[in-house]
């Protein structure tokens, strides 16, 4: 909103053409999203919000049996279906990488943000991968979109 100078409306029009799913959980909703577990977005913390937070966490080694087997297998074929899939502040964990069946995706299909990964890691991710992603080490979220994405 505010690099763009957006308003929550336009931000919520944006969001809502564009599925997001949240394997992994959620640290709550924003306020306009209309959820019973909704936070405003800033940096100030109470135990409301932390025990909010802390609820909406689903831990990598857990079982799928709470409901992200589903997820899973929406994320999936709708990574089939996407002319691109965006992969930000993944950090391709094994588990991940084969519950997602990353080394299935059409070729090229896949760009992802790897701040902080070195040439070694990137080679051996997209190794996992079967070179279905590309991976931009030196792009985070913000750069990767103003400077990767082509935007048509």
């Amino acid at each position: 909103m505010h690099t763009y100078g957006a308003s929550e409306e336009d931000c919520a029009k944006v969001l809502g053409w564009n599925r997001i799913i949240h394997l992994h959980g959620r640290l709550g909703y924003l306020p306009w999203q209309g959820q019973k577990s909704s936070r405003p977005y800033m940096h100030q913390i109470s135990p409301q919000i932390l025990d909010m937070c802390v609820r909406g966490i689903k831990l990598v080694h857990e079982e799928l049996g709470d409901g992200r087997d589903k997820d899973f297998e929406s994320a999936k074929s709708l990574m089939r279906a996407a002319g691109k899939v965006y992969f930000l502040g993944f950090g391709f964990g094994q588990l991940n990488i084969e519950r997602l069946a990353l080394s299935e995706l059409k070729a090229n299909n896949g760009i992802a943000t790897g701040t902080g990964f070195t040439q070694q890691e990137v080679g051996a991710i997209s190794q996992k991968c079967e070179s279905r992603i590309s991976i931009y080490p030196n792009h985070d979220i913000d750069s990767l979109f103003r400077n990767v994405v082509i935007w048509e």
